[in-house]
């Protein structure tokens, strides 16, 4: 995980680095100490699944309300798949009959 808070005014930048685990990624919210942090904790928790403990809001910047997975860990079912099948499985349906050149001999009336 990568946060970077700054003040433009004065030209200070903090960057935090953490390495969490795959599994389970909590790490403790910067909140308390730099409240511009919450917008970067909250996009991760969205995003990633990174929990902040500590975090006061943790409610979708992006994504609406309900939406089940994470984006950029590609841990949701793409709604295009459910609708439809996927390009590479084909419906093969039969061939017409042939048509042939003249006029039908099955049904001499028609």
């Amino acid at each position: 995980m990568l946060c970077a808070i700054g003040d433009m005014t004065e030209g200070n930048l903090v960057i935090f680095s953490a390495d969490l685990p795959k599994d389970e990624p909590t790490i403790g919210s910067l909140t308390d100490v730099y409240p511009g942090a919450e917008w970067h904790e909250r996009e991760a928790h969205e995003m990633f699944s990174i929990s902040f403990t500590g975090l006061r809001n943790s409610s979708h910047i992006y994504l609406p309300e309900g939406f089940v997975g994470h984006p950029l860990k590609k841990s949701y079912a793409l709604l295009a798949r459910e609708v439809k099948p996927w390009p590479g499985d084909v419906d093969v349906e039969d061939m017409p009959e042939a048509a042939s050149d003249g006029p039908s001999t099955e049904n001499p009336e028609a």
